[in-house]
């Protein structure tokens, strides 16, 4: 078990994010509980709450309910079931030791292994056994883009359903991809093809629940009933998250969430929800349990802002900032009464997502209202929001709420 606190205290010194206590008190539902009771299976629980209270990790126990809870069955990926995997793999490691052995699994970007991507099985297991339900895909350009070591110490590992993707071969990615689609009825037998995605992008690994894939120009099928889609050229702000435009900024009390609104051509707007410190979780389960999607108009103004998102370790020192919204359809699954589902994740300008679950910031700055959010050109911003790390996002069509997708750092 040491080992383990040590995999996880490496992953507090990696992860620079506020931690959450682990707690199932919290629960609303017995459905819940139930869930928070099958991912205990298999887990000296009282020792992990211990250790990731201890490592006040942005991957800490928090996570391990979060996920189970917000996300519909077949749970694609489950961090408590790769923090599993991720230990066991280096206690298996051979003629490495277990640091190095966890340095392969490139939760800090490392070269070894660019392409790891989890995947719980449709059934999830009711015994004491995660790994040997694990579907295991790794995207690489080549066979040989992985060491011996590492290979070696993986394959003790996998118990389940292992393959190699030829990442040279864009057509076996995409297909790939829409099998993984496919674990859902939600979505058609193709998602993406090759000629969306773009050759020269890096596939995260660890830390994700989902696959992080960039694509060319996101004109990929949208899989719902109706026509939606966001690009650069219908937001108002050409960079959105590095620029100025209309915004509202208020607090929602119900959901205990700072809210942004910015204003999008035509009657869109993409939505911003910022929980209080360590309130994500609770965000999420509000908006999950509720009957009625609640309104998440602010009742304040619409202001001319400026929009910031700094460069921090976040985002690997790219000198670059989120550049528009960028919809990509996600893998992961949320769903809220009266939705099918959400859909879509964002993501930079490298093509790549940092770490989930780092704790979020916004403040603003000054006073001021402006009329039409339409109406006025080139004024001086009256609001500055400064975003930092995580938060999550939701667009209005005409008035109605279609919750797409999520940006977890």
């Amino acid at each position: 078990m040491w080992k383990l606190t040590l995999l996880v205290a490496i992953m507090a010194n990696l992860a620079t994010s506020y931690g959450t206590r682990f707690s199932c008190s919290n629960f609303v539902t017995d459905e819940y509980t139930e869930q928070c009771d099958e991912i205990h299976s298999g887990y000296d629980i009282d020792v992990l709450k211990k250790q990731y209270d201890q490592a006040n990790s942005g991957l800490g126990g928090t996570c391990i309910y979060q996920l189970k809870r917000t996300h519909a069955e077949p749970q694609i990926t489950s961090v408590s079931a790769l923090i599993k995997l991720m230990s066991q793999i280096c206690l298996n490691a051979q003629g490495l030791t277990r640091t190095q052995c966890y340095n392969l699994l490139n939760f800090n970007n490392n070269e070894e292994m660019r392409y790891f991507v989890p995947k719980i099985d449709d059934v999830l297991p009711k015994s004491q056994d995660f790994i040997s339900n694990v579907k295991t895909v790794i995207f690489a350009r080549s066979d040989n883009d992985f060491s011996e070591h590492f290979k070696s110490c993986f394959g003790q590992l996998a118990k389940g359903e292992t393959k190699v993707i030829d990442f040279g071969n864009l057509e076996n990615v995409a297909n790939a991809i829409n099998q993984w689609f496919n674990a859902s009825s939600l979505y058609y037998e193709e998602v993406v093809t090759a000629d969306d995605i773009d050759d020269d992008v890096v596939m995260m690994t660890g830390s994700h629940h989902h696959v992080e894939v960039a694509f060319k120009d996101f004109n990929f099928k949208e899989q719902v009933d109706h026509d939606f889609i966001i690009s650069k050229d219908n937001i108002v702000s050409q960079k959105l998250w590095s620029g100025e435009g209309y915004g509202k900024v208020s607090y929602n009390e119900e959901l205990g969430a700072t809210v942004l609104q910015i204003a999008l051509k035509g009657d869109r707007q993409a939505i911003i929800l910022h929980p209080k410190v360590g309130g994500l979780e609770d965000m999420l389960f509000k908006l999950r349990d509720s009957s009625v999607v609640l309104n998440l108009n602010a009742e304040t103004e619409w202001e001319y802002i400026n929009v910031v998102m700094p460069i921090n370790e976040h985002n690997y020192g790219k000198e670059n900032f989120v550049d528009g919204l960028k919809l990509a359809n996600q893998i992961s699954l949320m769903y809220l009464p009266g939705f099918d589902g959400f859909r879509g994740i964002f993501e930079n300008q490298s093509g790549h997502l940092s770490h989930m679950f780092h704790t979020m910031y916004m403040k603003v700055n000054g006073l001021g209202a402006s009329e039409n959010p339409y109406a006025l050109e080139n004024l001086e911003p009256k609001h500055t929001v400064n975003i930092d790390s995580a938060f999550a996002y939701y667009v209005v069509n005409s008035g109605s709420p279609e919750i797409i997708g999520t940006w977890w750092y």
